[in-house]
């Protein structure tokens, strides 16, 4: 039985349980619906020189002009034909077309196995054909379809940097990255935020344990990179996708056995050379395939593991709050030093395929990944010196020329930050297909669980009264730093740990989800199908932080000094052997062995306070849990008149959310309790005290929304396609934003809080594109879009509580600062794509053959406003957005050689705004190059080295109002991958 406030389609495990049911079903033998007056053809479409299964080879039966596609296995089936003789003709981008003659009986199925291949695979003794395979697969997929999408194979650009997939996708037009310390976690889709679009892995979810954030964005960096044969990026929705997608919607597609005919066995082994840090890291991939039982099993297994060591030398400058470029502006180094990253990717991957019949199959497959990062900082900072009011200068601050500055009375700080973080997903997905009932159905039920751990311990120390000459003449990337005043630096004698933090993070995420759908092509004169279906989606997020803040205290119990003495002999933890030296700062200062100063936090915890207060209060509101619930149905139609396809349809999502939160006020009761505490205050009470101020709270929230689309496409010639399409979609709000937290003031009667009543961003999204495909394998595209975003979210007062509010009547009259919707944005842009395979072209001799080339390039521009008078803001205004970006490539591929060389751009974006423009903070352009050269000494052995980011490109850079000001430099080393590998 159903509440009355069950909005759901179906109640959470019931879609899995008949789906289940009807999996064990599909083994039972159904009647074909074949009419005993005609007949059928059918068979398989493959490359004969690899033994690759064509999928969507387009198939055409003449006479009558009929045509289908080849499903993944390659199959195809032209039912209803009158008995006769055909001839049956295949096509694939990149090979040639070939035709036989089949004779068709009444009452009876006619098989027919087609295998093409091209002048392409005489070329050369030993054929890599992963690229042109690639990019043949990738193009015939963005041809058949029917909407605006892109298409990548995971063949096409060979190796990927760090087994990151964020470094493949990001040849994609439109997309954009979004980093955290050297690693492309997030990616952007036309300039929308990360969390704004939808990642998934076969048309399912994969849970996110990130410890990072509570937001929705998935991290594209922990799926297993050799588990992936291509890569969907779907512009414009049709009705059977999700519709929380208002960027773009990517599918990443599973490799299959059945996509090959045959056993194949490919592996990777080197090394991974770090050239500042002089270091080698191990990584190696091993797959195997196979079809078995009279190629009706197949078997695909993979796994792989590397190893990145990726330190990098920074350098943070903060510059005095000015617009004035005409005069000197003072600048201080905020902080500097090294931090040494290590990560670690490990993946395994199995999937089997069964064919019951060549219309009838079910799969399984299973992915597990883990993720390491491990992180060792060691960076100095000097405060920064406040500005008087009404001056421009602190009084702490001497200018002496516009690239010298001197400082006085600041304090040094030496921070120190150990991190391990590891991340475990994995993913379970079971799903099948059948033709019945003159149509297709297909079921997918999915469970992915993902925890993130996380343990930081920060050991801060201080000196005060300090003063440096700050020069940044020699360097803008740096300041050479002079001490000119205060206690010596060098001496650590001189210095006092301020705080230890010990913080253990953990972060749960479990998706539950299923899905089935029909299609059926009815008897109409106008060619027309209908598809529907429904869908279900389960997920809980669940964040829990234990914080322990300690002083530490020494022997005699106080913090630092007493008088001339200081017994706190930190001496004992230094690290005489860590020398290293950040660009051109100073290398006098004295690091502490943290393994050392952690056991002693064990072993001798009276030399430590902890600071009860801010452990307990942290404790409790840095968790949260929310669980969310989405139940969608849809019924979409497709219609082909001639060389004109239409595909429209709507999509209903019902979303319902649940939070537990938290609540922080300090009642009537318990202010008169304290009031009356007589004595010193305990920690025992201090812990009492935030108990009482801190307790939880629970929060819901549900909304119903409706998603038409509609799109065109139109085949003005076989290589001329042109489409036109009509898209919605939402962006829910975070988790963060929507789980219940409230903090209530009694003395000045005001309340923050969460909503969890928030409505999604919604959009409008309008696609048009010109698509010119050539042979082999060639694509030149152009597109406009435009993106009508309403509804956005964001923080402001919503004026008084009245009777009838949430928060209690106790409270009417007090302010209300909240989370809310309101305004609106246009993202408008234009995207120019090119990719071309010179194979078989003849200019300038046939001296091209083996050389490839692509190019693509993405200009956007925006506006828009928070529903406020006078609040707008235009494209250079908006955190993140990336209004410029684009690649360039070019391949060589013969004589057993394979080069590529790859450009990325992406520009100058915005990365965080201020009311005050001297202080909002912009991302550098980023322009690096990767190159990878490999070496087919045979089939099964090639040798291999890729040199990634080759000139050293600042990937990371910041500046503060203009580009002299540079706020922040990150730099990384260039990585040079080397191995062998191969194929068997």
């Amino acid at each position: 039985m159903t509440t009355p406030n069950d909005h759901r389609l179906f109640a959470p495990g019931r879609p899995v349980l008949a789906l289940l049911l009807f999996a064990s079903a599909l083994n039972i033998p159904i009647a074909r619906a074949q009419n005993a007056a005609v007949g059928a053809l059918a068979g398989s479409v493959s490359n004969s020189a690899t033994g690759q299964n064509l999928e969507g080879a387009e198939i055409t039966v003449s006479p009558g002009n009929l045509s289908v596609f080849a499903m993944r296995d390659g199959r195809f089936i032209v039912p209803n034909l009158a008995p006769g003789l055909y001839t049956v003709t295949a096509t694939y981008s990149g090979l040639d077309a070939k035709s036989v003659e089949a004779r068709v009986t009444a009452g009876t199925v006619s098989n027919h196995d087609l295998g093409l291949s091209s002048s392409v695979y005489q070329l050369d003794k030993y054929v890599v054909e992963g690229e042109r395979e690639g990019n043949a697969l990738a193009i015939t997929q963005r041809r058949n379809a029917g909407n605006v999408k892109e298409v990548i194979s995971s063949d096409a650009f060979g190796s990927i940097a760090d087994l990151n997939l964020g470094n493949f996708m990001l040849r994609l037009p439109g997309v954009s990255k979004e980093e955290s310390e050297g690693e492309i976690i997030r990616i952007q889709v036309r300039g929308v935020d990360a969390n704004l679009n939808a990642l998934s892995i076969d048309g399912t979810r994969a849970a996110n344990g990130s410890t990072r954030d509570f937001n929705r964005g998935s991290e594209i960096d922990k799926v297993p990179t050799d588990f992936i044969e291509t890569i969907e990026l779907t512009k414009a929705a049709t009705p059977e996708m999700d519709a929380d997608s208002i960027g773009g919607n990517i599918n990443l597609k599973t490799k299959s056995a059945l996509d090959r005919k045959g056993r194949r066995i490919t592996y990777q082994f080197g090394n991974t050379y770090n050239l500042d840090q002089k270091s080698f890291r191990p990584l190696a991939s091993v797959s195997y395939s196979d079809v078995l039982i009279q190629n009706k099993l197949g078997i695909l297994v993979s796994a792989s593991y590397n190893e990145s060591h990726k330190p990098r030398d920074r350098s943070n400058i903060v510059y005095e709050r000015t617009t004035a470029t005409d005069r000197p502006a003072f600048f201080n180094a905020s902080s500097w030093g090294e931090d040494r990253l290590k990560h670690k990717r490990a993946g395994f991957g199995v999937r089997f395929d069964y064919k019951f019949t060549p219309t009838t199959k079910i799969y399984f497959n299973t992915m597990f990944s883990r993720y390491e990062d491990q992180l060792n900082r060691r960076q100095a900072g000097l405060n920064t010196p406040a500005a008087p009011a009404g001056g421009n200068q602190s009084v702490n601050v001497r200018l002496v020329t516009n690239d010298i500055t001197e400082t006085v009375n600041q304090t040094l700080t030496l921070d120190q930050n150990h991190r391990f973080r590891d991340i475990n997903t994995q993913s379970y997905a079971m799903g099948g297909e059948s033709q019945i009932g003159g149509g297709k159905f297909d079921f997918t039920a999915n469970h992915s669980p993902s925890k993130g751990t996380e343990n930081r311990f920060i050991p801060d120390r201080a000196l005060a009264g300090i003063g440096y000459r700050q020069d940044r003449s020699l360097t803008h990337n740096s300041l050479v730093l002079t001490q000119i005043s205060g206690p010596d630096a060098a001496d650590p004698r001189n210095y006092t740990m301020t705080s230890l933090d010990n913080r253990d993070n953990v972060s749960t995420d479990k998706i539950w989800g299923a899905q089935a759908n029909f299609r059926k092509p009815l008897p109409t004169p106008v060619p027309l199908a209908v598809k529907t279906g429904i869908r279900w989606r389960e997920q809980s997020r669940k964040q829990d932080q234990d914080r322990r803040l300690y002083s530490y205290v020494g022997p005699n119990g106080v913090v630092g000094p007493v008088g001339a003495a200081n017994d706190d002999n930190l001496g004992r933890f230094l690290d005489p052997g860590y020398n290293y030296v950040t660009f051109a700062y100073p290398r006098n200062y004295w690091w502490l062995k943290l393994p050392e100063l952690r056991e002693s936090l064990r072993t001798e915890p009276q030399f430590y306070r902890e600071n009860a207060d801010t452990t307990t209060r942290d404790t409790l509101r840095n968790d949260g849990r929310a669980s969310e619930t989405v139940a969608a149905g849809y019924v979409q139609a497709e219609a082909r008149l001639g060389p004109l396809m239409v595909i429209t349809g709507i999509r209903g999502e019902q979303t319902d959310f649940t939070g537990h939160g938290w609540r922080q006020e300090i009642t009537p009761a318990e202010r008169a309790r304290r009031a009356a505490f007589v004595g010193t205050v305990t920690p025992e009470e201090t812990r009492r005290r935030a108990l009482a101020e801190y307790f939880p709270t629970d929060g819901e929230g549900s909304y119903r929304d409706w998603f038409p689309s509609l799109h065109f496409k139109y085949n003005f010639t076989r290589g001329l396609v042109g489409r036109l399409s009509y898209s919605t979609g939402i962006g829910r709000p975070n988790f963060g934003q929507i789980i219940p937290t409230q903090s209530i003031n009694n003395d000045t009667q005001t309340v923050t809080s969460n909503n969890p009543d928030l409505q999604p961003q919604y959009s409008r999204n309008y696609d048009a594109t010109l698509e010119y495909y050539f042979e082999p394998a060639g694509l030149f595209s152009v597109g406009a879009f435009q993106k009508n975003i309403r509804n956005f979210i964001f923080r402001g007062s919503v004026g008084r509580l009245e009777p009838g509010n949430d928060i209690g009547e106790g409270y009417n009259g007090y302010l209300l600062t909240t989370d809310m919707n309101g305004g609106s944005a246009k993202i408008k842009g234009l995207e120019v794509s090119y990719s071309q395979q010179f194979s078989q072209l003849q200019a300038f001799g046939g001296r091209l053959r083996g050389f490839g080339a692509f190019a693509n390039f993405t200009w956007l521009r925006t506006e828009g406003n928070y529903g406020t008078p006078g609040a707008s803001r235009n494209g250079a205004q908006l955190p993140n957005f990336t209004p410029r970006s684009g690649n360039l490539g070019v391949s060589y591929i013969a004589h057993g050689w394979t080069v590529r060389a790859k450009w990325n751009y992406t520009g100058s974006r915005l990365q965080s705004f201020n009311n005050d423009p001297s202080q909002r903070v912009y991302n550098t352009v980023s322009k690096p190059v990767d190159l990878n050269i490999a070496y087919s000494v045979r089939r099964w052995l090639s040798v291999y080295a890729d040199v990634i980011n080759v000139f050293n490109t600042p990937t990371n850079h910041e500046f503060t109002y203009i580009t002299d000001r540079k706020t922040r430099s990150d730099l990384y080393t260039t990585v040079i991958k080397f191995g062998v590998s191969g194929a068997l």
